[in-house]
């Protein structure tokens, strides 16, 4: 049995707003716009993840292959403790990117460090005179980083932006909002 749609308009305008309305729910833009945002900065992610990942475990055993490559792309050869430098912040970078599933600040840090390595990259290949088929790896990864970067800050500005527009909604200043088990309550003083 379905239940019967609201028959006044600002009945249907609340059940909208509560997210009964499942004709709304997927034809709002701002919803469609949040959710290729996500699923963009997921993909953007699963790339960083799979290339970072390979990356640090090779750097990390100092593999003969991580050290060809990296002398290859950026025409120096790093010492020892470089090349395992880079290994455990690549590391670090991917625990960043899986832990910004749900924690979109960590995938930030996370996308910093892969877009700083994939550009200093970059820059060291095109100072050296590197051009076509060579640049397309670290330009891809540089762009992903650039993705979950941007994907994960508007993912936390979100965050802050509910918080604060429940706040208004109930009344309440910002100073009058505590935390009580994770969630944001409001004094019955301030609510007015």
């Amino acid at each position: 049995m379905h239940a019967a749609a609201p028959s006044t308009p600002a009945a249907q305008a609340g059940a909208t707003r509560a997210g009964l309305g499942s004709r709304a729910r997927f034809t709002n833009p701002s919803r469609k716009a949040a959710i290729m945002r996500k699923t963009i900065g997921h993909i953007a992610s699963g790339l960083l993840i799979l290339e970072f990942s390979m990356s640090a475990i090779s750097m990390i055993a100092v593999m003969k292959v991580a050290v060809d490559r990296f002398d290859t792309l950026t025409r120096s050869t790093p010492g020892h403790g470089v090349i395992v430098l880079i290994g455990v912040l690549d590391l670090l970078g991917v625990i960043g990117a899986v832990a910004g599933f749900r924690r979109p600040a960590a995938a930030v840090a996370a996308g910093v460090w892969f877009a700083l390595l994939s550009g200093g990259i970059l820059y060291r290949q095109l100072s050296h005179g590197a051009h076509g088929s060579e640049l397309i790896s670290y330009s891809l990864f540089l762009a992903a980083a650039l993705v979950m970067i941007a994907a994960r800050a508007a993912a936390l500005r979100g965050r802050g932006g509910a918080a604060r527009s429940t706040m208004a909604a109930a009344g309440a200043a910002p100073s009058a909002a505590r935390s009580v088990g994770g969630q944001r309550r409001v004094s019955a003083s301030r609510r007015g």
